[in-house]
């Protein structure tokens, strides 16, 4: 479609460092088109932000390990105010999702909080805001095909996801921490009349052969659901993430395998609330952020707020995008730990790779 200004939309994937161009919707004046490229026998001159390039996206996929991940990554060509991303269901509704600022605050991470639908897609819309434009971005979200009904007899399940640079998908992650535990032990409870289960998280070593009893286990607020065979749940204030801290929102997506004996497609998507987590972290969020910048060489702290309201507030939050291809199921059951009774071998550690006070 041709605007008055001069402006094309277009929808679709974004190769290489070519922009997607939005529907601009000005508030003043039409910006111009972006120049056409010069002669190919002639260097193509560079554009910065300074020259009010066309309002454009360079990411609408995630960068990710899944073949088809159950997140959304939009990275705008230069800096914006806001960031909506909403998905549908496939059927005329919509999805509940969350969505972050990653670290540098160019990029917005998305997912739904409830089990994707089985259906081939999703439909996405994103909208993107600077100082005085608006642009309105359509496509498709791919989902597994790999659906079928629930394990009836899973009973209750413990997974070990092990945590690394390699399972981190964003800035950050276990880099931030000096000993971050080996991996997270995620426990599916019993379900109940509705199905839901309620979902317990730990830290597992030795590879996953046991669980790490110097991590305190913690139960999150909602429940997680299944449809089949796609786990969904909310992560709500306060609840427990990686490294000990306690979250402002977030979401987890997986899919059990047919027989339940482990979870594919995982991902979990969080945000930290440096703030809440002072007494772990042992320093209120300004200087737990510079502490982070120092070490990790970027200010790994965004605003708390999603980014549909801006980059406005103080960057008390962190954001984490973990994600597994697989996770299998452990042969032990997570056993509640309570803080106040982690083991005197957690404290006072002997050194010795045999110290059962540390695991079972």
């Amino acid at each position: 479609m041709l605007l008055d200004c001069g402006v094309r939309s277009a929808f679709g994937r974004v190769l290489g460092a070519i922009p997607l161009v939005a529907t601009a919707l000005l508030a003043l004046a039409c910006r111009p088109d972006p120049p056409l490229p010069p002669d190919p026998e002639e260097p193509t001159p560079e554009s910065t932000c300074a020259d009010h390039p066309a309002l454009s996206l360079t990411r609408i996929t995630a960068d990710s390990s899944i073949i088809e991940p159950p997140w959304v990554q939009v990275c705008a060509q230069c800096p914006v105010a806001e960031i909506d991303v909403g998905l549908g269901d496939g059927a005329g509704g919509s999805l509940d999702v969350e969505s972050l600022w990653t670290p540098d605050r160019a990029c917005v991470v998305s997912m739904p909080t409830s089990p994707l639908p089985a259906r081939p897609s999703v439909p996405a819309v994103v909208t993107v805001r600077d100082s005085d434009n608006t642009g309105t971005f359509e496509f498709d979200l791919p989902i597994s095909g790999d659906r079928g009904p629930d394990p009836v007899d899973l009973g209750t399940a413990t997974y070990v996801l092990p945590l690394d640079e390699d399972t981190s998908r964003i800035l950050g992650g276990p880099a931030l921490f000096e000993s971050p535990p080996e991996a997270l032990a995620l426990h599916l409870g019993a379900a109940d009349a509705e199905g839901r289960r309620v979902l317990t998280l730990g830290a597992a070593r030795d590879g996953g052969a046991r669980q790490d009893l110097c991590v305190p286990t913690a139960s999150w607020t909602a429940p997680a659901s299944l449809l089949q065979r796609q786990v969904a749940a909310p992560i709500g204030q306060d609840d427990l993430l990686p490294f000990g801290l306690l979250a402002r929102r977030g979401a987890l997506q997986g899919r059990l395998t047919p027989g339940g004996d482990a979870l594919e497609d995982v991902t979990l998507l969080s945000l930290a609330d440096v703030g809440a987590s002072e007494v772990l972290l042992g320093a209120p969020p300004a200087e737990a952020c510079a502490t982070w910048a120092d070490r990790v060489g970027f200010d790994p702290c965004v605003p708390c707020g999603p980014p549909s309201d801006g980059v406005a507030g103080l960057p008390g939050c962190v954001p984490f995008v973990f994600e597994w291809v697989r996770a299998e199921r452990a042969e032990w059951a997570l056993a509640s730990v309570d803080p106040d009774d982690i083991p005197l071998g957690c404290r006072f550690p002997s050194g010795g790779d045999d110290d059962d006070s540390a695991g079972r």
